[in-house]
Order: C-alpha cells, then sequence, then structure tokens
C-alpha cells in the first residue's frame, strides 16, 4: 500500500480506495479491479508496477554495504539482495552533527553508490529511515551496524522484555 501510495500521490491513491469502497460495497476485490481503479484515478499505467510486486513470488531487500568519506564528500553503497527490485524512490539518510539529511535514491534492481556532498562527518546511514518499503531485513539497512534484538517476550499483564545477544 504504501508503494502504492507513493507511486500514485497520497491523494490519488486514497482517490482509487474511496471509488473501489464505493463501487464494490463490501464485496470482494480482485487486485485487476483496485489497478484499474488507480490508473484511473492516477492517469497512469501501473501494469508494470503489478507485475513485478504481486504476480510473481520474490522478496524486497537492500542493504548499506560500505560508506566512504573523501573530504567533503561522501559514498555510499546500496545492494539488491533480493530479487525484486524498487520501482519508486527509496529515501536514504545521512545522519551528522547537524542533523538527518535525506536522499531519494534509485538504487533498481542492482542496486549502486550513491555519492553526497556532506558539511559535517556522517555518523549513521540509514536506509528507509520511516519504514516505508518493504524489506526482508532490515538490520543491514543501516551503517554501522547495530546489534538487534534477538528474543522477545510478552509476559501475562502485556509487558515486553527484549533480549540482545552478545557474542
Amino acid at each position: 500500500a504504501r508503494l502504492l501510495e507513493s507511486s500514485a500521490g497520497r491523494n490519488v491513491y486514497w482517490k482509487a480506495c474511496r471509488n473501489l469502497f464505493r463501487i464494490h460495497a463490501g464485496h470482494t476485490v480482485t487486485l485487476e479491479a483496485f489497478r484499474r481503479e488507480l490508473e484511473l484515478a492516477a492517469e497512469k499505467d501501473f501494469h508494470e508496477t503489478f507485475r513485478v510486486w504481486f504476480d510473481r513470488p520474490g522478496v524486497f531487500d537492500y542493504s548499506v554495504d560500505s560508506v566512504r568519506t573523501v573530504t567533503n564528500r561522501v559514498e555510499v553503497t546500496v545492494s539488491n539482495n533480493g530479487d525484486i527490485p524498487a520501482l519508486a524512490p527509496v529515501t536514504l539518510g545521512l545522519l551528522t552533527a547537524r542533523g538527518l539529511d535525506l536522499h531519494a535514491i534509485e538504487p533498481g534492481s542492482g542496486g549502486g553508490i550513491f555519492a553526497f556532498d556532506v558539511d559535517a562527518a556522517v555518523s549513521r546511514v540509514i536506509l528507509d529511515p520511516y519504514f516505508e518499503t518493504l524489506d526482508m531485513r532490515r538490520a543491514d539497512n543501516v551503517w554501522p551496524r547495530r546489534t538487534w534484538p534477538r528474543m522477545l517476550a510478552l509476559a501475562s499483564n502485556d509487558k515486553v522484555a527484549v533480549g540482545v545477544a552478545r557474542k
């Protein structure tokens, strides 16, 4: 849904949803019917988007492989470890002492090296910082790597415990 909303535009996406709900009024909706309503509202062809994302199995999995700083420029290497390419730009965040600087990148099916001018040292790189895109393994979307929880437990009083494995 987030991919379609970002591809079509927020207002167009929700217009298509409202039309779909009005027309089908609680009955089963096919993916084809949804695509047709989205295309009518957006006046844009979404056949390729639906073919790549919905008509075949696979996973979306990008990773930040390396970060290299050369004077006032940072180069970020992003790889596609999955078998589905991003058809919409993915947000890449560079965290410096000045704050979070966001960039839209288009890694496509093979990933790539993306270079940006910076005026402060980069302390963290975050691929998809607002979780707008599906991703199989989020742990490899940050640089430097961090330790992620290995275990979650839910007590009967609804308290959650998080366990981190240390080697």
